[in-house]
């Protein structure tokens, strides 16, 4: 199941062991460097696809406002979306093909990026039933793209004005993945619906509201416009927003926290609650509790 409007068809068309990738998005930083991407890319079906810098270009300034000061292959552009959820960054900027006046054009974006990976796939599949007399499954190909890609870190040389996140992600590796069709045997991963998505699991990004109607049928008469017809798109869940906490007292005193202070600083336009928290670091010396029990690194409180 899927959230998204087109989420049934994309899961048809994958049932049919037909590869769909779609741009990451361009929107990092309009979106003040939040983690996310942009549909279908989105959808457990789709493979998605980030932009990395093809070579050094220099410094370059976007329409958006993303700046990329300094530039090099294999740094993340500082326009493209990321996600845990990305499956596969390859070149994106800049790149030069058909135009569709005539002759070539240079562009940027991870709708450069894409068709990299389409056409990988197409060569994928070629060496696959040259050498193994058959197709690679969604699966198979999805497990290429982790196992045989380049890891690059978000961060580590970019030289940009968004937020990195640290993160390692992969970059497309041709030869690797060739190699490691070459390494298959003759008979493939049984393919599913909805490919893994890069957590290993088959969990759907979001789950629709059961009550909504999901088919929807007009009937018009020859000549008849229909205008403003509502069918029943849903509204994406919008992101909590979350305020600083902010404790102090005297040396070796003890400072209380208390569950309030962390659900006081939390508010969701959906009207969901704060279920957990969880602590990812501590201070070398004392202890921290809540509630008056005590808390460990990684340790969840309450929900």
């Amino acid at each position: 199941m899927s959230r998204y409007g087109i989420g049934d068809e994309l899961a048809a068309i994958a049932s049919q062991n037909i590869l769909i990738s779609a741009a990451a998005g361009n929107g990092f930083y309009t979106y003040n460097s939040n983690i996310g991407l942009a549909y279908p890319a989105i959808d457990p079906s789709v493979i998605s696809v980030g932009a990395v810098w093809a070579d050094n270009f220099g410094s370059r300034t976007f329409g958006n406002g993303a700046i990329d000061n300094t530039t090099a292959p294999d740094r993340i552009t500082s326009f493209s979306q990321r996600s845990p959820l990305l499956d596969i960054f390859a070149p994106g900027i800049l790149i030069t093909g058909a135009n569709a006046t005539g002759g070539t054009i240079t562009m940027g974006g991870t709708s450069q990026a894409t068709p990299f990976i389409s056409g990988i796939a197409t060569l994928a599949q070629q060496i696959a039933k040259t050498n193994l007399g058959r197709e690679l499954t969604l699966a198979e190909f999805g497990t290429l793209l982790d196992t045989t890609s380049d890891l690059i870190i978000d961060g580590d040389d970019e030289n940009d004005n968004v937020t990195n996140t640290g993160v390692s992600y992969p970059r497309i590796n041709v030869l690797s993945l060739a190699e490691g069709i070459l390494s298959l045997s003759g008979s493939g991963e049984t393919t599913t619906p909805n490919k893994p998505i890069n957590n290993g699991t088959q969990t759907p990004i979001e789950i629709p509201d059961t009550n909504l109607n999901l088919v929807h049928t007009v009937t018009l008469t020859a000549g008849q416009v229909a205008n403003n017809l509502n069918f029943g798109n849903q509204k994406l869940n919008q992101r909590p927003t979350l305020t600083n906490i902010s404790k102090s007292g005297s040396e070796n005193a003890s400072i209380a926290f208390s569950s309030n202070d962390f659900t006081s600083a939390f508010s969701d336009a959906d009207g969901n609650n704060l279920t957990k928290i969880q602590i990812a670091s501590l201070p070398t010396n004392g202890t921290f509790q809540l509630d008056g029990v005590g808390v460990l690194i990684d340790g969840q409180k309450w929900g």
